[in-house]
């Protein structure tokens, strides 16, 4: 029977064709990382337990198990080595991806994964001797170099039938074309382009069958693959098989190196995948043979239903409709009637119900605790799905409650556990003439609570994550918004106080220029720690003040206070440039000077001084000192003295001073120490600079 091009590509087209693995696009992630190492590829393999209990089973087999060995997942992958993991994790993607590809026959599918396995160990060895990068890319293109064979197997069972078991050669791609307008070469092609990966993979499996000269000069890959499928094809003379290595730019050196210990590996492979390949050779090229089940045959069925799920359920970013999809979702692949869900609760470790229906309000507020003997806590808490049944002895008040509010007698029970963490269980309602269908569907139920758990848990801790972020955002913006309160209060203070100054000398009609200079200045100041706090760019060190002049201004401002505290000031006659800019300089004095001021409220004297540079560890710097005669510090506040803490001052002091100055003086690239004690304080800032007075341009 002739079928068209066009419509072979059209069934591709809307064929249900395996999707890439989630596990083995991220192998091969990390198989393109040199840095990853053991520890991250065991990490990724135990996200699969079927294939962690292979690896285990493998490495304790007599060909790698040593006396006293540890049997963890690590020390088993240490046992086979990175190379042989890699091999297997690859090989059980694929198989388990495309075996049961075609669902139309038992089809014995033996020496199709026979002659993949041997094409892809040899591309491996080829890769490994012509010193390709990416070994690992030339055994998965080699493992797929004959997928096509199987997608046409599926699109088109009955035209295909009688091709599948041919020899794979020129004469089977002649035969194809008559047949279907298309060979398996080009098929294989389409499906592998559907993957998307960033690799000439789909370029080798669609040239593999092609003429040497044809191939001689392309990609690496492709005559990676041409070469592998010729050495792995039975039947071939040694003349052709030289031949074909030459021109894949192989000699014959290179071709026994190729293929030393390639049976062994594949025999290894094939053991690992559970193939058997006993008389495999023996058996007659049949079209179709209806054989016994393979054990994996219905693996690429569990594979991909639970890959749509993790799909499905990892799109929605709402709980609660990511719950309604999971109990819909449910109902709708094993026909449940009515769904309780109930989630656990950790504060008392007890399981809540969680109504999603109208028909279900009746069970809010229901709760199951989960230290208390019963079926349904002894499951959750084993994570072992099973069937209650209402007459069974083992049940409690609890269960029998539940029975009855959902009208069953028998209740499916889910657990739902995602990384060892309980999340709760889904318990559904089942007649008796399901229990068959649902002890078939075990393992598709198991997947389906898995994706949900994990789905579950994933949208919980982006939730988590989301919450924290936006907290830190909160909390940043309100710690900024606290040290804009703060410092702006300082010169919001000498304005008030110069107003008053500025009263009386107008009273007394004396000279104000001096005093409306300062108002300005410190109105303007307002405005740059307004706009210092909404732009948090780092200072250049093109910043310069003179230090003589801040320490004067800052005297000068506090000196008509009206306070008891006398303020000195006292500068360097030659050095005074600090690479810092005024503005900041001054807010830095300026705290210290208030809380020297307000650490005596019965007078005293505070001293601003320039000290003079001073060199530390190569680099000048000029030391800036404010220093008071009044208590001292006490000693549980000066060992926490640059945090942000509750003030002791009262309600209009928030405790930030001095942390405001810490950041200010490390900002620019200082320090600041402090010596108290019961006759004094002394503040020390020392900032990089130390040059003359006037000799930075613009002093």
């Amino acid at each position: 029977m002739l079928v068209n091009e066009s419509e072979i590509r059209s069934r591709l087209g809307v064929a249900r064709l395996p999707t890439m693995p989630q596990l083995l696009t991220r192998l091969m992630e990390q198989c393109q990382n040199e840095k990853a190492g053991l520890p991250e590829l065991a990490k990724l393999v135990s996200y699969d337990p079927g294939l962690t209990a292979k690896i285990l089973r493998t490495a304790q087999s007599p060909a790698y198990r040593r006396r006293g060995q540890n049997v963890g997942l690590e020390q088993s992958m240490m046992a086979l080595g990175l190379d042989m993991i890699r091999t297997l994790v690859i090989s059980e993607s694929v198989f388990h991806t495309f075996n049961g590809f075609s669902t139309t026959a038992r089809t014995d599918l033996r020496a199709f994964w026979k002659h993949s396995l041997t094409t892809a160990i040899i591309a491996r060895q080829a890769a490994k001797v012509l010193k390709y990068a990416n070994v690992n890319e030339a055994y998965l293109a080699g493992l797929l170099h004959d997928i096509g064979r199987l997608s046409l197997l599926s699109v088109a069972p009955n035209e295909y039938a009688s091709h599948f078991h041919a020899a794979d050669d020129d004469r089977l791609c002649a035969a194809e074309q008559r047949t279907l307008q298309m060979s398996h070469a080009e098929a294989g092609a389409l499906v592998v382009e559907r993957w998307k990966l960033d690799s000439f993979i789909a370029d080798s499996v669609l040239y593999h069958h092609e003429s040497g000269e044809r191939i001689a000069n392309s990609h690496p890959l492709i005559r990676i693959v041409w070469l592998a499928n010729a050495l792995s094809s039975p039947g071939a003379d040694t003349n052709a098989l030289e031949s074909a290595a030459r021109q894949a730019g192989a000699s014959a050196k290179d071709t026994a190196a190729i293929m030393k210990g390639v049976d062994a590996t594949v025999e290894q492979a094939a053991d690992f995948l559970g193939i058997d390949l006993r008389d495999i050779d023996a058996a007659p090229p049949t079209a179709v043979t209806h054989v016994a089940p393979d054990p994996l045959g219905d693996e690429i069925q569990q594979f991909v239903h639970s890959s749509e799920l993790g799909r499905f359920f990892s799109g929605f970013q709402d709980e609660e409709q990511l719950l309604r999809a999971m109990c819909g979702t449910a109902c709708s692949d094993f026909q449940f009637e009515q769904i309780c869900l109930m989630l656990r609760n950790e504060d008392d470790n007890a399981l809540l119900a969680y109504p999603l229906a109208e028909d279900q309000q009746r069970l809010a507020g229901y709760s199951l605790a989960l230290d208390k003997p019963g079926p349904i806590s002894v499951a959750v808490l084993q994570d072992w799905f099973s069937i209650l049944e209402s007459h069974d002895a083992a049940n409690g008040i609890a269960e029998e409650q539940l029975m009855r509010l959902l009208g069953a007698q028998r209740l499916a029970c889910l657990p739902l556990t995602a990384h060892g963490e309980c999340l709760g269980v889904l318990l559904a309602s089942v007649g008796t003439e399901q229990i068959p269908q649902i002890r078939a569907s075990e393992r598709t139920l198991k997947n389906f609570r898995t994706q949900a758990a994990t789905a579950l848990a994933s949208l919980r801790a982006r939730i988590r994550a989301d919450e924290a972020r936006a907290a830190r955002q909160e909390t940043q913006f309100r710690e900024a918004s606290r040290r804009v309160a703060h410092e702006v209060n300082n010169p919001l203070a000498i304005i008030k106080n110069y107003l008053r100054v500025l009263d009386g000398k107008l009273t007394r009609q004396e000279a104000i220029s001096g005093e409306i200079s300062i108002l300005g200045e410190e109105i303007d100041r307002v405005g740059q720690i307004i706009s210092g706090f909404a732009d948090q760019s780092a200072l250049t060190a093109t910043e310069h003040a003179d230090a003589n002049r801040c320490i004067r201004d800052v005297a000068h401002l506090f000196g008509n206070t009206g306070s008891s505290v006398r303020i000195t000031a006292r500068t360097h006659a030659n050095i005074s440039s600090v690479n810092c800019s005024a503005g900041k300089l001054k807010q830095i004095l300026l705290n210290l000077v208030k809380n020297a001021i307000e650490a005596m409220p019965q007078g005293g004297e505070v001293t601003v001084a320039n000290e003079g540079a001073v060199i530390q560890q190569g680099i000048v710097y000029l030391c800036l000192s404010v220093g008071d005669n009044g208590p001292g510090i006490p000693p549980d506040i000066l060992a926490q003295l640059f945090s942000p803490v509750k003030s002791t001052k009262g309600a209009d002091h928030r405790g930030l001073g001095l942390n405001i100055v810490h950041g200010l003086v490390t900002g620019a690239d200082g320090s600041i120490s402090c010596q108290s004690d019961p006759n004094g304080t002394v503040f020390r800032v020392f900032l990089p600079g130390g040059l003359a007075d006037g000799q930075h341009s613009g002093l």
